[in-house]
């Protein structure tokens, strides 16, 4: 799955309820997803100084392997 699906703008905390295994690139990344879940993608990478495509990257990982782990 490409990282383009993953929109920057939305909010980390609604990216981690709709895909709890997005927490372990988040807390990785040390993203706050919790408290700081209304930042955007975007900002919340920015705020922890980590590069947005790389998170992004990480993420359509996470749905690939999971999507694979289903089948």
């Amino acid at each position: 799955m490409s990282n383009a699906t993953i929109d920057p703008q939305r909010p980390v905390g609604e990216l981690a309820r709709e895909v709890p295994a997005y927490t372990r690139v988040f807390e990785a990344a040390d993203i706050d997803y919790c408290c700081g879940g209304d930042a955007s993608l975007a900002m919340a990478c920015e705020q922890a100084g980590v590069n947005l495509d790389d998170v992004r990257e990480k993420l359509a990982d996470v749905q690939t392997d999971d999507a694979q782990a289903t089948d």
